[in-house]
Order: C-alpha cells, then structure tokens, then sequence
C-alpha cells in the first residue's frame, strides 16, 4: 500500500479515531454528493491504513511468539 506523507504519520490510534469522524459526518448526512465521495474515499483510505498497522502488530506477534518457541525448544 502507497502512503502519502500525512497518512505514514498518522498512527494506528490517531487513523482510527478520523475514521470515526468521517463514518459520523457520513451517517449524519446534510452534505452533498461529492463532499460524501470525498469522504468515503478518505474512509477507504484510513481503514487501509488502520488494517496495515494491525497487520504490522500480527508479524510482530507472530515472530515474537516464534522467537520464544525457538528459544524454548533449543
């Protein structure tokens, strides 16, 4: 996934709590069409990034779980 400069700053938390201010103004409406594709398209975006960062956190895991049975083994 391409991040761009302002996205690679934003950490797991600070995307996901944007995400839920761009699903709020969606749900609440009163914006037009455009302004709605604008959001939506900027949802998609945090979410892809959100799901990098758990993605990220899950191969930490994982090589910290497999680095312990490794070590416990030998």
């Amino acid at each position: 996934m391409a991040k761009n400069a302002a996205q690679a700053e934003l950490s797991y938390e600070e995307a996901r709590a944007e995400l839920g201010e761009v699903v709020q103004k969606l749900e609440a409406g009163g914006i037009t069409l455009e302004e709605s594709l604008a959001l939506w398209e900027r949802g998609e975006k945090l979410a892809d990034l959100c799901q990098s960062w758990l993605d990220g956190a899950r191969a930490r895991l994982n090589a910290a779980r497999a680095a312990d049975e490794t070590s416990s083994s030998g």
